[in-house]
């Protein structure tokens, strides 16, 4: 299931602790987007939560995705041998328009928010906290696209007055991302994950064995350093939707 994620141990599943978030009602979904060879500031706003989150693009080129909760008992790893990547989201102000948005990404994004603690000993999303600079950049190399994510620190920022009464504020303010990431059920999360794939029987269907899909899913996937797969970077599909929650 997501969880919330403490700064002072990110990236150590171990360690991290679930805790309750605020409560909302229904508003519209908004996520950062980030164009291609392209920057934005965000300001990190509270804690992180992190998932496991199934990527898939059926066969009408549409992306599908659920969130794994128990990846022993889920049936989308035991017939289709797929696999979730652990994925973080976190409330961020988008300096672009000074919106509460939600910015997910992968966890080396998420370790320079976490360093911004080890330099100034405190929070990146706490009062105190910082604005980020996230670069999206682009590249090619046989026939594969790959997207790297470079983070710097702009400068401290500390939350304005206004800023505070934005956080707060119901409808405008923090999204319950606890909520938003929970965990899909087991009794849809293969229809929902496979899309126009899913056969609903009981055994998998030939086209999609894992060793047949294996070309597909490992295309984008991460090779070394800091590449990141641009399967993820799907979040214009849910940006201003009328998803509720």
């Amino acid at each position: 299931m997501s969880k919330t994620v403490s700064w002072n141990d990110f990236g150590n599943k171990s360690a991290n602790a679930q805790r309750g978030s605020k409560q909302q009602g229904q508003r519209p979904l908004r996520f950062v987007k980030i164009g291609e060879n392209e920057s934005i500031v965000v300001r990190p706003v509270d804690e992180a939560v992190e998932f496991e989150k199934y990527v898939h693009q059926d066969r009408t080129g549409k992306w599908n995705f659920g969130v794994c909760g128990d990846i022993t008992t889920c049936p989308v790893y035991l017939k289709y041998g797929k696999t979730p990547s652990t994925r973080y989201a976190i409330n961020v102000i988008d300096r672009t328009d000074n919106l509460i948005k939600i910015y997910e990404g992968p966890l080396s994004v998420f370790k320079v928010f976490a360093s911004y603690k080890e330099m100034s000993e405190e929070d990146a999303g706490g009062e105190n906290g910082a604005d980020f600079r996230i670069t999206k950049n682009v590249s090619f190399k046989d026939g594969k696209k790959y997207t790297r994510y470079e983070v710097h620190k702009e400068c401290r920022s500390i939350f304005t007055a206004k800023e505070k009464t934005l956080i707060n504020t119901t409808g405008e303010g923090i999204y319950n991302l606890e909520r938003i990431f929970k965990v899909t059920p087991i009794d849809q999360i293969e229809k929902k994950v496979l899309g126009a794939d899913y056969s609903g029987g009981d055994e998998a269907p030939q086209q999609q064995a894992p060793q047949q899909q294996a070309p597909q899913q490992q295309a984008p996937q991460e090779e070394t350093g800091r590449h990141t797969s641009e399967l993820f970077q799907q979040e214009s599909q849910a940006e201003e939707s009328d998803i509720q929650f």
